[in-house]
């Protein structure tokens, strides 16, 4: 059977056209608000994260200040910017000539490139097929950590006639997650076919470090050169045609050899420099406001399981926040901790510290406001963290508390609530 010109061109509009409906139907903003708007109406829901825009414009400048052009900084902007809100965040990465983003979905590619942004954009995790051509569309440089998935790839990007840019993984500093590990001769050969495949262009060799310490980075990235030299000569690849990058925000921070041709940063411009770089501010505040107040009487029992008693008559605040909103239920206060003297975790309320008391349940906490010297109500303003007058409740406290990192907790909020840019 002949196919017309016409009709192949028809044929593959229709399919283009598919692809986008499927693509738009699929993919869901990833802030509730339209594109441009300052998601103000954010106040209105039972809580909601404000992102101070400019103080991450601060960080970005911080940055620069550190390392020098911020060309060669690939700013990591995987699960929405770490949950503080890509789309509210990308007016100021443009205007501060940002030319690398790292990503790990295609929405996060969409949103980027709907702000207008035409520098290059990595995925920094493999993809499943399905993923790599819907990346297409937005010129995705896809990472590839093994033959099989390079195949998958190449044989997506001859489909498409397309020649795919990718960025090969190896295992040479232990993370043990999605590279080649070159000491081992089959993945040698495996690595040399990848090398080959003439639908990929091959863009970037990258590795990443699984401990944050001088000696692991320092040891990590000379083993990490030390392999992907003698790959690439061996594949006859030119070294210079050819980007390295293994560091992350300890790695560019603390070890200026380290950045190479590259430098993947995430942590340190959401706030988290590390002790040696203070300069670096988290820049969001979680914030919710006072349902209702009521009087109980000494002995009561709070949230399920009575898992709190009062010991004496108390003013209790209802804050229709839980475990949904990303509020985790280790922020909870148990009869058992208050026995053995632990301090309960902390709101703020007219700028003064109030504890959280009973179990922390999936839509509404509890909060003691006994203490507070003015009445509270319906409606008052409640900071679960960040600042509040004089006031902070601070990231180390709630890492403490939670025993995890600062991403694990504000990516969680940040993807649960509503955003607002102040």
């Amino acid at each position: 059977m002949s196919i017309s010109r016409r009709g192949l061109l028809t044929g593959t509009a229709l399919a283009a056209a598919a692809l986008a409906q499927r693509e738009a139907a699929a993919a869901p903003p990833l802030t509730p608000r339209p594109l441009g708007d300052e998601g103000r109406d954010a106040t209105r829901h039972n809580a909601w994260l404000e992102v101070d825009a400019a103080r991450f414009g601060s960080n970005l400048r911080e940055l620069q200040r550190q390392v020098g052009d911020l060309r060669s900084v690939c700013l990591v902007v995987k699960a929405d910017a770490y949950g503080h809100g890509l789309d509210l965040l990308m007016p100021t990465i443009r205007r501060l000539g940002i030319a690398w983003l790292g990503v790990t979905t295609t929405d996060e590619a969409r949103v980027v490139r709907a702000h207008g942004f035409r520098g290059r954009i990595l995925r920094l995790r493999v993809a499943t097929a399905d993923e790599v051509e819907d990346g297409l569309r937005h010129r995705i440089e896809e990472m590839v950590g093994g033959l099989e998935v390079a195949e998958n790839a190449a044989r997506i990007a001859a489909r498409r006639g397309v020649r795919l840019p990718v960025h090969l993984a190896l295992n040479s500093m232990g993370m043990s997650r999605e590279g080649l590990d070159l000491r081992l001769g089959s993945n040698r050969a495996e690595a040399l076919k990848l090398l080959a495949l003439p639908q990929l262009r091959v863009a970037g060799v990258m590795d990443h470090c699984p401990v944050n310490t001088l000696e692991e980075h320092r040891d990590g990235a000379c083993r990490f050169v030390d392999d992907a030299d003698r790959l690439l000569a061996s594949a006859g690849i030119a070294r210079r045609d050819v980007l390295l990058h293994c560091a992350n925000s300890f790695g560019s921070l603390n070890l200026p050899k380290n950045r190479l041709d590259l430098m993947r940063v995430g942590r340190a411009v959401y706030g988290h420099g590390g002790s040696g770089f203070p300069e670096f501010k988290f820049f969001s505040t979680f914030k919710a406001r006072v349902a209702s107040v009521g009087s109980f009487p000494a002995g009561a029992t709070v949230s399920y399981e009575r898992s709190y008693t009062l010991r004496r008559e108390s003013r209790l605040a209802n804050i229709p926040v839980g475990y949904s909103d990303g509020y985790r239920r280790v922020f909870s206060t148990t009869d058992r901790q208050a026995a053995a003297g632990a301090r309960p975790p902390q709101l703020l309320i007219q700028g003064r510290r109030v504890p959280v008391v009973g179990l922390v349940t999936m839509n509404v906490l509890v909060a003691d406001v006994t203490d507070l010297p003015g009445p509270v109500r319906a409606g008052d303003e409640v900071v679960l963290y960040g600042r509040q007058g004089d006031e902070t409740i601070t990231i180390e406290e709630l890492m403490g508390i939670a025993g995890t990192n600062p991403p694990d907790l504000y990516t969680l909020w940040g993807n649960s609530l509503p955003k607002m840019r102040i």
